[in-house]
């Protein structure tokens, strides 16, 4: 068999129709998930504090408009950014 144009595998027999290889989208998936665990531990190290604080308001999740407010009471030093990124990777937390 050919040369697999993605991985570059010898007699590889992942490739689908010439447009797809399963080694090459697990490859790929896999690194988009190591990505995001690394970013999501580098995140939840660097907002121990409002992460703590989140967690003892103990809210749910359903209803984030107290809470985000709360929050930015609580570090006014944040932008409207900054405070809907802590909340979306604490309900992602929430999740697990």
């Amino acid at each position: 068999q050919d040369l697999c144009a993605f991985c570059v595998k010898g007699s590889c027999d992942s490739q689908q129709s010439g447009l797809t290889c399963r080694h090459f989208i697990k490859t790929f998936l896999l690194g988009k998930i190591k990505t995001y665990e690394h970013h999501l531990k580098k995140s939840l190290e660097e907002h121990a504090g409002q992460y703590a604080f989140l967690d003892c308001l103990r809210a749910s999740r359903d209803n984030t408009a107290p809470v985000r407010d709360k929050l930015a009471a609580a570090f006014p030093q944040m932008n409207d950014y900054q405070l809907a990124a802590i909340l979306s990777v604490w309900e992602d937390t929430l999740a697990v």
